[in-house]
């Protein structure tokens, strides 16, 4: 392959972090073997598929003609480009990570740390380069995208050997995940293995049933296994996906304490990695699992279906759709979250960010009372989410080869806080993680120490926490990393415990932990409504609504409402509804109306760059934003433009609210757009839902 296709595939600066891309992501590539760099070779798989296809200019003929050919098809060959005014937002700033940090761990934030790091940033550039526009400058790359009118029959890169043709991939060269327990009181382990790609994003649940019948005759005596006493009974842990049971483990103690373990596999059954996740019998269990990213779609579709089943749930219907999805939208939310946040610190220092699989377990578990080491009363207990692999391959993209350590901290100080505001988001209730941990040490005069080799003599017998977190730390110490951990622990409601960071010095590559050996966050007391729920499996769409809502719009990526006087949605997103011209023809809606006077001002609710249109026959005089990488949001029906085309920033008024174009009264047409092609902007699968991304 010639070089300046291959480093445009892969959107690379040159040809040597064109390999690095493919080596780190194992693709096997060669080069020529001496001077410049002229071509890579490369092992790659592609289809073919067999179309009713007429050599003559590529046309595709009538599928009836008996006519076909094998046609080669790469949707993976894409060539990529940078966007020619992005620059090195972070180097340009000179923004200090580490000052964000300290920030972090003194006081206690209630803003996302990206979202400060942005606006520092931003305010840095429009002070030193005010004739530029901050969104403008924010380095990414577009797609070469091309219409030719026909189907060509050759692929873009020459081929020089085809290993072999199969019609489907192998079994041995496909990634996969193996999910089993184990432990000294369990009989026989739950097993199960599948592909990674079909079950990502998907619904994963580790929960616990009666072992025999006598253990459901007794469970059904004190109303469910929650309220039984744990030294009556035995259960056996469940897998499903989706609802549907995929493994059924064996006879184990309520209550006893055993392990969940996670094997990710490479093709020809070499193992990548295995996590392992401390698990009680009884508790009930999300598994998260992210190859590459979250669609941003993902949560406030599925969010929809649920409140959707809640309204038609009955005493029959599985506790996994209740409790099991509503632990997986959580899950769901802090991945995306996570997701766009890596996105915007990947894109401001210019990095790439090649993500292995990431494996996270959000879960409730089981407050239980001993007696003589026997478990004599068990309760539900906390949510809690546990991050067992977040692996990140940051590439330089700006060709001066930095170092990566800047952008892993502040990837790693950012998903910590999203570690307690996901659930403070949603239940409005305090929750606990890292930076929070040290932060309430700050400020509760509690000293917080860096612990290094150099300094360990000193501070090592200063403190004042669990054995075992002690020799978490001197490990790390004679691994050559640092620690940073507060001298005793800190009281938040019903959680007590110190949140420490275990950091290689050099790369940036951190561990957030807090006590109870969790990589992750927690809340720090029980909420009824979700205690009910885990329960009896059962939960009102009256009692849900106030959390869901919390999850999809009090996100930090939320924006203002785009109406100064508010008003009220008439019309809901669908991709169906009746036409309320005609009130006959189905079609989509790929956005929100709201009802208000004609002459409202109406607002950008982010920074973009505008362009007014006119479409009597349809949204009548509207505005397209586009807000950069890949979102834009749409303003229709304005009885008067306000602002001319070019760049607008977060609330500026840019119209007046109307009734042009295809309208039956006075509102505002709104819509949020997610997608990499402006010629795709009024595709119905485009758009967002807004009622889940805007304060609306």
């Amino acid at each position: 392959m010639p070089i300046d296709k291959a480093i445009s595939w892969v959107g690379a600066p040159d040809a040597l972090t064109a390999i690095k891309i493919f080596a780190t992501n194992g693709i096997p590539v060669a080069k020529n073997p001496e001077g410049v760099i002229t071509a890579l070779q490369i092992e790659h798989a592609w289809i073919e598929a067999f179309l009713p296809y007429d050599n003559y200019r590529g046309k595709i003929s009538s599928p009836g003609n008996g006519r076909g050919t094998w046609i080669p098809l790469d949707p993976s060959f894409k060539q990529h480009f940078p966007n020619p005014s992005g620059i090195n937002l972070f180097q340009a700033s000179s923004i200090s990570v580490e000052t964000i940090l300290q920030d972090y761990i003194t006081e206690v934030k209630t803003k996302l740390p990206v979202c400060e790091y942005l606006s520092l940033m931003k305010a840095k550039i429009e002070q030193t380069m005010p004739d530029k526009r901050f969104y403008d400058l924010i380095w990414t790359y577009y797609i070469d995208s091309r219409e030719l009118g026909l189907l060509p029959s050759t692929l873009e890169y020459d081929i020089i050997v085809t290993g072999y043709k199969t019609s489907e991939i192998s079994d041995t060269l496909r990634h996969k995940i193996s999910f089993y327990t184990t432990g000294s009181l369990i009989e026989d382990g739950l097993s199960y293995t599948t592909v990674i790609p079909e079950i990502a994003g998907k619904r994963i649940t580790l929960s616990y049933i009666p072992a025999s019948s006598i253990d459901e005759d007794i469970v059904e005596k004190y109303g469910n296994i929650y309220d039984t006493p744990p030294y009556l009974i035995q259960v056996k842990p469940v897998l499903k996906i989706e609802g549907q049971i995929k493994a059924i483990g064996g006879a184990i103690g309520m209550a006893a304490s055993h392990e969940l373990r996670q094997t990710l596999l490479m093709p020809k059954g070499k193992v990548d990695d295995i996590v392992t996740t401390p698990v009680i019998a009884g508790a009930y269990y999300a598994i998260g699992l992210n190859p590459q990213r979250t669609p941003a779609k993902t949560l406030h579709q599925r969010a929809d279906k649920y409140l959707q089943l809640l309204d038609t749930a009955s005493a029959s219907t599985d506790k996994d759709e209740i409790v099991g999805e509503f632990l997986h939208l959580l899950v769901t939310g802090y991945l995306e979250q996570k997701d766009l946040s890596n996105k915007f610190i990947a894109h401001t220092m210019q990095f790439r960010d090649f993500k292995r699989t990431t494996v996270v377990v959000l879960g409730v578990d089981l407050s239980i009372t001993y007696i003589f080491s026997m478990p004599l009363k068990g309760d539900v207990g906390q949510l809690f989410i546990n991050i067992q692999r977040d692996v990140s391959n940051p590439i330089d993209m700006s060709g001066m080869g930095r170092t990566m350590k800047d952008f892993m901290t502040m990837d790693g100080m950012n998903a910590s806080f999203l570690e307690s505001s996901i659930f403070e988001t949603v239940f409005e209730v305090d929750g606990i993680s890292t930076l929070k941990a040290l932060a309430l040490a700050n400020l509760a005069g509690i000293p917080v120490y860096k612990i290094t080799n150099d300094n360990a003599n000193t501070y090592l017998p200063l403190l004042q926490i669990s054995a075992d977190i002690k020799t978490d730390i001197m490990n790390a110490l004679n691994r050559g990393l640092q620690v940073t951990v507060s001298q005793r622990e800190v009281q938040l409601n019903q959680w007590r415990g110190v949140g420490y960071i275990i950091e290689n010095p050099q790369t940036g590559e951190a561990a957030y932990l807090i006590s109870g050996g969790l990589a992750g966050g927690s809340l720090t007391g029980v909420i009824q409504n979700v205690k009910s729920m885990i329960k009896t499996g059962s939960m009102t769409e009256a009692e849900a609504i106030p959390y869901i809502k919390n999850l999809v719009k009090k996100r930090q990526v939320v924006v203002p409402h785009p109406l100064k006087g508010n008003g009220s949605i008439t019309s809901t997103w669908s991709k169906s509804r009746l036409d309320p011209i005609t009130n006959k023809t189905t079609r989509c809606h790929n956005g929100i109306d709201i009802g208000i006077k004609t002459g409202n001002d109406v607002i950008a609710v982010a920074d973009g760059n505008l362009e007014r249109r006119e479409d009597p026959d349809g949204y009548g005089n509207y505005v397209i934003i586009n807000h950069g990488l890949g979102v834009y949001t749409l303003y229709g029906h304005l009885s008067e433009f306000k602002a001319a085309s070019g760049a607008v920033k977060e609330g500026d008024v840019i119209g007046l609210s109307g009734n042009t174009g295809r309208s039956k009264g006075p509102h505002l047409h709104f819509s949020v757009i997610i997608t990499n092609d402006p010629t795709k902007i009024f595709n119905c699968d485009s758009s967002i839902d807004p009622e889940w991304f805007v304060g609306v």
